[in-house]
């Protein structure tokens, strides 16, 4: 994907930005099918690999001063594995994606030098671990009500862990990126049915839906914060200053 920026005034340090994001990847997965006495096993198991590229410029001048990273990569890898045992309108789901994910960029320094700009280079390496439990019941042909247990891992982006530009300490606005973005993760359960209909409206057509509650507990919530409300050398483990 390529954005190329041309605000109005034709001063402005930034146009002719242009912010390019190339992706490459791929996956495979396996899907089996056991019988374990009165049970029948349904299993998926496979792996995924991609990694995001950042290319472009900050400006027409092609200087990179800019607020918007155009330097980096981030790596994915996860396996998964999803598990359905089925006896009669008994269903129960066991799965897990295990993720690794590192980030390598870089960040324009304004504060340990106030007024100087010092780049500095980082590589950032997590991993994680995420479980999933699901136990349902089909009540008829049309209702099955479930319950669900989960953990789920979200990665910071490279544009929040490196967004950067400007000096916030000389008296104007500036970005401050964060490399110390901790992964959000997110607990919680869920509970719902499905609705599978068929022939509501004709012959061969189906209607599937799904109702539920949900609660999560998410950590390490990514947002931002304005480095004027607090000491901006000494920036939150999950925060993006602005």
């Amino acid at each position: 994907t390529t954005h190329l920026h041309l605000p109005s005034s034709p001063s402005s340090a930034s146009r002719g930005r242009v912010m390019e994001t190339d992706t490459i990847g791929f996956n495979l997965k396996n899907v089996s099918t056991i019988s374990l006495g009165d049970w029948t096993l349904t299993s998926t198991n496979g792996f995924e690999v991609s990694r995001d590229n950042l290319g472009g410029q900050q400006n027409a001048a092609g200087a990179i001063p800019g607020t918007n990273p155009v330097r980096g990569h981030a790596d994915r890898r996860a396996l998964f594995s999803e598990n359905v045992f089925e006896n009669g309108p008994f269903e129960v789901m066991l799965g897990f994606r295990y993720s690794d994910y590192g980030l390598s960029g870089s960040l324009n320094d304004t504060l340990t030098t106030p007024g100087t700009t010092v780049v500095n280079y980082y590589d950032i390496d997590h991993n994680s671990f995420d479980p999933k439990i699901t136990l349902a019941y089909r009540i008829d042909d049309t209702f099955q009500p479930y319950v669900s247990v989960y953990r789920t891992t979200r990665a910071p982006t490279l544009q929040e862990a490196f967004l950067g530009g400007g000096d916030p300490t000389a008296g104007h606005g500036g970005f401050v990126g964060n490399p110390a973005l901790l992964p959000e993760v997110s607990e919680g359960y869920e509970i719902g049915v499905n609705i599978t209909r068929e022939d509501v409206f004709r012959s061969g057509d189906s209607l599937k839906a799904r109702v539920n509650v949900y609660d999560l507990d998410v950590e390490n919530f990514i947002t931002h914060r304005n480095a004027v409300e607090d000491d901006p050398t000494t920036p939150g483990v999950n925060e993006s200053g602005g």
